[in-house]
């Protein structure tokens, strides 16, 4: 048998001893975990590394709670066996560094270069992710594949980003910025006719607390469908502060505008060539398209009526009573206690 899963299980043991033998107390485990990311670490093979806070942190939050924690420690021993796989710890990091340094490589080319990396670097584990695992990863954290500038258009984005930062941010009140959107649905439909077409999705979404307002599958993206969905997303939620989107032409129209004006809400546009800035709804559709549109894969025929049906089934009974990973709570449990800035409607 080979022993070297163990002798690095061991090894992480040793690392976080301290933590489970002596917890720190209330606020001291970030100061402990910095600390022994500080200091430098003997692997089996005699080599000497150190180990970055998120991987010693995955670490404790693996052992503490077993019954063995140096078999759960265990390279080979996943914990997320049997559910949505993901990488974390000291993998998740060298993911992160081989993106930043090739953002325009596809997934598949990530996931060779983690498995090479794996093989050449004994501390990183024995076990080379599966691609699908590596695909979700980057998905998940937002890291989607930029392609090579060749527009000026893009060119211009690029610079405005470099000259002042355009970072990720979040309202501090429930209702004062709502993000909003059209998708194309991956999931055909049947019309009456008999024929086939791929629908338009739009859902409205709370900044702070991730909340759908309204979501609806439409035939169409154009200003008629979206003044439907704001209004029911208004009829439910109340009025928002403002608005963002990605300038799509449904948006953009004078109507719409001058409807927005007429409301009170402040109508805003991401930048051009810059849709990082409406990240909130591209996490929303990853979400639809691997929880929501996995469910209907046995429905056939799938007419919109029925989509539609089971959409909001999911929204309210799913979607808003799971744990959502950037606020670290459900989105209803984080609206019902956040400040709300929202007006009642006309």
């Amino acid at each position: 048998m080979d022993d070297k899963p163990r002798q690095l299980a061991l090894m992480r043991f040793a690392v976080i001893r301290e933590l489970l033998v002596d917890p720190p107390g209330h606020g001291g485990l970030a100061s402990a975990i910095r600390d022994l990311a500080s200091r430098t670490w003997k692997l089996p093979d005699g080599r000497l590394v150190t180990f970055h806070f998120s991987t010693i942190e995955s670490w404790v939050y693996i052992a503490r709670n077993a019954t063995d924690p140096v078999a759960a420690l265990m390279s080979d021993a996943r914990s997320d066996r049997g559910s949505s796989k993901i990488i974390h710890g000291i993998l998740l990091d060298t993911l992160e560094s081989q993106y930043r340094n090739h953002p325009s490589w596809t997934a598949k080319l990530h996931h060779k270069n983690l498995a090479a990396e794996i093989r050449r670097a004994e501390h990183l584990g024995a076990v080379i992710p599966s691609y699908a695992t590596v695909r979700r990863t980057l998905r998940r954290q937002g890291w989607s594949r930029q392609p090579k500038p060749r527009t000026e258009g893009q060119k211009r984005a690029i610079e405005r980003r470099a000259r002042r930062e355009v970072r990720q941010f979040e309202m501090p009140y429930a209702h004062a910025l709502w993000h909003f959107d059209f998708h194309e649905g991956s999931r055909r439909v049947v019309l009456a006719d008999g024929t086939y077409v791929k629908p338009q999705l739009v859902a409205f979404i709370d900044d702070h607390s991730r909340v759908v307002c309204h979501v609806q599958w439409y035939l169409e993206e154009d200003t008629q469908r979206l003044v439907h969905g704001l209004r029911q997303a208004i009829l439910k939620r109340g009025l928002p502060r403002a608005v963002l989107h990605d300038n799509g032409g449904a948006m953009t129209s004078a109507e719409f505008r001058q409807g927005l004006e007429d409301l009170g809400i402040e109508d805003n546009g991401t930048l051009s060539y810059s849709p990082y800035q409406n990240g909130k709804s591209e996490a929303f559709w990853d979400t639809v398209e691997s929880q929501l549109i996995p469910l209907l894969e046995n429905i056939d025929p799938l007419d919109l009526s029925t989509l539609n049906r089971a959409t909001q089934a999911w929204v309210e009974g799913e979607y808003h009573r799971e744990r959502h990973d950037e606020i670290k709570m459900s989105p209803l449990e984080r609206l019902t206690k956040a400040k709300s800035v929202e007006r009642s409607p006309p």
